[in-house]
């Protein structure tokens, strides 16, 4: 997908998403699995008692609810969410509200959602929240099934993720390559590390402020996938990283 160095987001979602950002890289010096996302399938846990089990149930409820009312892209973006990554296997692509990611859990109101395609003809494959939480993972669901992992040092350029495990300067001389409109290649893909890698060989001076460009080191920040859209079920399991099913983009789709 090309980087549009025209977009921007509307006030409210650039505020928020700004209120994410900071400078200093985020070093954790003993990512769990998770964090790594290497826990795929892990082994469902009964419930303690059947509280917990009716709370999960409701929650579970207000998800598949959820994932009914934005089926289709369109409404998310009716909603306030925008596209902020390119297709990515076993994910899909990702569509954010950057104003729910600080609001409480709230399983009927997931701050990100993943659709098999880039345009608004795309349809959901499944549910991401994308939480705030400062000291520990989130609440989250009733029960211990739950895994939640975490995404470091992320760049985003008008709210469209163009890199992860930057340095903050490294962010920023990104967003410059790309606003430069030297980069001819899709975002995130084999093909754009060498043309990145030339602009960068001929501008080593640093870079200029972007003002479309966010550095997010995202420590504090945690995502949870849960596979509940219909049609989409994941024979990992309900909570699992990935998504073997959703093998190829969809709608729209766009690659240059």
């Amino acid at each position: 997908m090309r980087f549009d160095v025209r977009r921007r987001l509307d006030a409210s979602a650039e505020r928020a998403l700004h209120a994410l950002s900071g400078t200093a890289i985020v070093t954790v010096p003993d990512l769990s699995q998770a964090d790594l996302m290497s826990a795929v399938t892990t082994p469902w846990v009964g419930f303690s008692d059947s509280s917990a089990k009716q709370t999960f149930g409701r929650q579970l409820a207000a998800a598949r609810a959820a994932a009914k009312k934005y089926a289709n892209a369109s409404a998310a973006a009716r909603d306030g969410y925008v596209l902020t990554s390119y297709f990515i296997p076993n994910f899909g692509t990702h569509w954010i509200n950057w104003s729910l990611v600080k609001q409480p859990f709230d399983p009927a109101r997931p701050a990100m959602l993943l659709y098999d395609g880039d345009g608004t003809n795309a349809h959901l494959v499944g549910l991401s929240y994308y939480q705030w939480s400062p000291d520990a993972p989130p609440a989250g669901f009733a029960g211990a099934n739950d895994r939640w992992h975490r995404h470091f040092d992320t760049c985003y350029g008008g709210g469209f993720l163009v890199g992860e495990n930057l340095l903050e300067p490294a962010c920023l001389k990104t967003c410059e390559a790309w606003a430069s409109n030297t980069i001819h290649a899709p975002v995130a893909t084999q093909k754009e590390i060498p043309a990145l890698q030339r602009y960068f060989k001929a501008h080593p001076q640093p870079a200029r402020s972007q003002s479309f460009c966010t550095f997010v080191p995202a420590g504090d920040i945690w995502m949870l996938h849960l596979w509940v859209a219909a049609g989409h079920a994941n024979p990992e399991g309900l909570f699992s990283t990935f998504n073997p099913k959703v093998a190829k983009c969809e709608g729209l789709c766009r690659t240059t």
